[in-house]
């Protein structure tokens, strides 16, 4: 997995996400998805409805009718990982930012 193929897909679900209220679920459907604590599932379906993870799984994997289907072949997608670096008390805190 190299870190662009997976900021990629990062943004694909962000970019989704910032479209708004998300009236219809987004489907990325073929991605090798890497769930935080679950073994990994290779052409997996991850669904993404009002900003929230609705459903992971094998290809088999339900999808809603009218959701919007991304084709994340070949990409590598991590459901519920949590980026939890920030820059909180200012660009000059870095990490030593206060709680």
């Amino acid at each position: 997995m190299t870190f662009r193929r997976a900021s990629v897909v990062v943004v694909c679900v962000l970019a989704a996400h910032a479209a708004g209220a998300q009236e219809s679920p987004h489907a990325f459907v073929g991605a090798q998805l890497l769930p935080i604590t679950q073994p990994p599932i290779e052409n997996g379906v991850l669904v993404v409805h009002e900003g929230k993870i609705v459903a992971v799984g094998p290809a088999n994997t339900p999808i809603p009718s009218g959701a919007t289907r991304h084709d994340a072949s070949g990409r590598v997608i991590m459901p519920g990982f949590v980026d939890t670096h920030s820059h909180l008390g200012g660009p000059w805190a870095a990490d030593g930012s206060e709680p």
